[in-house]
């Protein structure tokens, strides 16, 4: 390909951006933003005129093209006008090209009304699937659902012209999707563009007029046409061009042959990791699973099997890593092998960025508790209180399904394992220890919702049936409703009482005291209201709580392990004294 950059009369430095942009070759960066077709005005009238309309077709020869040759390059759509047929199959050898060549996206006008769609060759070569936003700026995107990769390519649908343009329109393509697609058809991405601008006066663009108020430049190659003319007060220039601005070649793709992993002796290869025989262990930073929690699009439910829990993402029934188990609070262990089981390549890149070195590893406490077991603990807790609740409502006369109180049902857990309750795995998440305070007070948020789906009714009866005036608790919430109910447990406990002493002797105590035991609950709570009014009274209430706040200069992962061990503790206290006053 020529350099059109230098190659154009006007220097680089006097060029407006867009017509720079134009004329320059795009870079190999698999990252980047392609346009391929552009219909853009702005002031089409005024001193600060632009325009830029721009097709992209496929060119196997390297260029360049003479501007001659091609009507479209004028027109900004790849199809102008509709067929004149007067005669049945008058259509039959219907093939519409640019000129003679294929395009990237089918564009069709008439003047008054424009339409813009991917070109049928590119999504079914690339395998891309369309979605569209509606409203009044419609707009086409194209994924590539086998992956996932969003926003391949997207545009503009349609705008329409009355003197000026309803809408400007632009599609672009993501580079290494674009050059994947020239790289099969082994041609070039060629640039057919029309651009109008007024620029202020100077001696550069001058020279090229020779004295004269209207001047037209074509090279011997013919890839341009360039007019320029004296126009209020300043030149206008137009430009008529060919640019091969991308070549058929590959970007640099990620890719998990011959990776060196972090203990693994010589780089690793899909061949290799499928012969292995031994396991060989590879460790992952727990960081790994935030890019497929953090999208509804992938599968990534923790599952508990022999005794250990399993964190192995998925995605559409298209791929999936496989045992992927948790050892310590923030690490993953996998056999090679499983890593190197069929799945796209960045998938692998991915893991292998959170590699820790096997030496590293030994520093890490494979038996700390992990956030995923956290949470199974908690529910373990909440379930039993469900089941102990229930087993006082019957005695009272207050029947209750267990599964209703905390709306999680055991028999569901076992059955499906976590797959019915969402709200389990989002509590799961990855909580590094660096974590950030807004993300910490997110956590205690819902470590407080799981359990706040208690009927207040229900907690309320029972704390009445102690022979506690109902308008005293009408206005309890349900934190004091526990705490209530766990004084009362807690003296009749003390007192060694059975049922029969439960609705009688009932003490104005039994609403006031502060419990100790459940204070973790009441800073939990506090903790929520501060993450909802951004209210900055983490650290006081962490300080209530016992934590050493010096310590979340390093982040809030600490933290958030001491609140959610002082919640499950609180639960368990207020079990075992239903489960002592129940075996009564």
């Amino acid at each position: 390909m020529i350099d059109y950059l230098n190659d154009f009369p006007i220097g680089p430095d006097f060029l407006p951006p867009r017509l720079r942009s134009l004329l320059e070759p795009v870079g190999n960066k698999p990252d980047l933003r392609v346009d391929v077709t552009t219909r853009y005005e702005f002031d089409p009238y005024g001193p600060a005129r632009e325009h830029v309309y721009m097709i992209m077709a496929l060119d196997p020869n390297s260029g360049p093209g003479s501007v001659a040759e091609f009507g479209e390059v004028g027109h900004g759509v790849v199809y102008f006008s509709k067929p004149d047929i007067n005669h049945a199959g008058g259509l039959k050898d219907f093939n519409i090209s640019v000129s003679g060549f294929d395009y990237v996206v089918m564009s069709q006008g008439c003047g008054s009304y424009y339409g813009y769609q991917l070109a049928e060759k590119v999504l079914v070569a690339l395998g891309l699937t369309p979605r569209l936003l509606g409203g009044e700026h419609q707009k086409l995107i194209y994924d590539d659902l086998s992956l996932p990769e969003f926003g391949v390519a997207d545009g503009e649908v349609s705008t329409e012209y009355h003197y000026t343009s309803k809408r400007n329109v632009n599609w672009t393509m993501s580079n290494e999707y674009l050059r994947r697609y020239l790289w099969m058809r082994g041609s070039y991405g060629v640039r057919l563009f029309y651009y109008q601008s007024l620029l202020p006066d100077c001696q550069e663009i001058r020279k090229l007029m020779e004295g004269k108020p209207h001047a037209k430049v074509t090279p011997d190659n013919g890839w341009y046409d360039l007019e320029i003319r004296e126009h209020k007060g300043g030149l206008l220039i137009q430009v008529w061009a060919i640019v091969h601005a991308i070549a058929p070649e590959l970007c640099a793709e990620s890719s998990a042959e011959g990776l060196l992993w972090p203990g693994v002796e010589g780089p690793m290869t899909d061949a290799r990791a499928n012969a292995l025989t031994a396991i060989t262990p590879v460790y992952l930073d727990d960081r790994f699973l935030e890019k497929y929690e953090q999208s509804s699009f992938y599968e990534t439910v923790p599952m508990k099997s022999d005794q250990a829990w399993r964190c192995s993402p998925s995605y559409g029934g298209q791929w999936s890593f496989t045992d992927c188990v948790r050892v310590g609070r923030n690490m993953i262990w996998v056999p090679m092998r499983e890593l190197y089981k069929p799945k796209p390549d960045r998938e692998i890149v991915h893991a292998h960025k959170h590699a820790i070195d096997p030496e590293k590893a030994k520093e890490f406490d494979k038996k700390e508790e992990h956030v995923v077991a956290k949470t199974a603990r908690y529910v373990e807790q909440l379930l039993r209180l469900a089941e102990l609740l229930c087993a006082l409502g019957q005695n009272l006369g207050e029947p209750e399904a267990s599964n209703d109180i905390v709306s999680i049902s055991r028999a569901e857990l076992r059955a499906n394992g976590w797959h019915s309750y969402p709200e389990l795995s989002r509590l799961a998440q990855v909580a590094p220890l660096d974590m950030t305070e807004q993300a910490f007070l997110s956590r205690c948020k819902s470590i407080h919702e799981l359990w706040q789906k208690i009927p207040n009714a229900y907690l309320r009866r029972l704390v009445v049936h102690a022979d506690h005036d109902g308008g005293k608790v009408k206005a309890f919430a349900s934190l004091r409703l526990l705490q209530a109910l766990t004084n009362i447990l807690e003296r009749l406990n003390r007192d060694g009482e059975n049922f029969e002493a439960f609705a009688a002797g009932a003490e104005e105590d039994d609403l006031k005291t502060r419990n100790v035991a459940l204070a973790p609950l009441f800073i939990n709570n506090d903790l929520r209201i501060a993450d909802a009014h951004h209210a900055g009274e983490a650290l006081a209430l962490l300080e209530k709580l016992g934590f050493d706040v010096a310590s979340v200069n390093q982040g809030y992962g600490r933290a958030l392990d001491h609140v959610f061990d002082g919640v499950i503790d609180s639960f368990a206290h207020i079990n075992r004294q239903l489960e002592t006053f129940l075996m009564r």
